[in-house]
């Protein structure tokens, strides 16, 4: 096989590297409003002189659950990024016919997911504005409740 030949069909990998965790990243957050669904409804239905109190629910596992899913989601996002990266830098070498060795999936998407690059991709609001909003209306709802 050429080089070129080889490129493309990494980059059809890389390609469906992207969308399955771009599916994974959509079921994630999915699973979070479930989630925050589930716990807020159990909050309204729940009388305040319960054992475990309503509010100490609220204020506990909501915050709780947010941050478990802002992780989880950051955890695949920086795999993702990774693949886009390397894919943009294949599109490049291909239009400018300077390609370089290939494959190497296993050096881009083989290195460790450390904490310092799952904070890296926290940083994309794209990554995290769908937590903040499902956090803002958790609180929304929390005050609705209780005041």
């Amino acid at each position: 096989m050429k080089r070129q030949e080889i490129a493309i069909e990494e980059l059809k990998l890389l390609q469906t590297i992207i969308s399955r965790h771009d599916d994974i990243s959509f079921k994630i957050k999915g699973w979070c409003i479930t989630l925050n669904i589930g716990i807020i409804t159990a909050i309204y239905g729940m009388p305040d002189f319960t054992f475990l109190n309503s509010k100490a629910l609220a204020l506990f596992l909501l915050p709780l659950a947010n941050v478990f899913f802002i992780w989880v989601g950051a955890i695949y996002r920086v795999a993702m990024n990774r693949a886009i990266e390397r894919s943009t830098k294949i599109e490049k070498e291909i239009r400018n016919n300077r390609l370089k060795k290939y494959p190497q999936l296993n050096i881009t998407l083989g290195r460790r997911n450390r904490l310092k690059d799952q904070l890296n991709s926290l940083k994309n609001i794209r990554t995290t504005a769908p937590y903040i909003i499902i956090f803002i209306i958790d609180i929304l709802a929390i005050f609705i409740k209780y005041i």
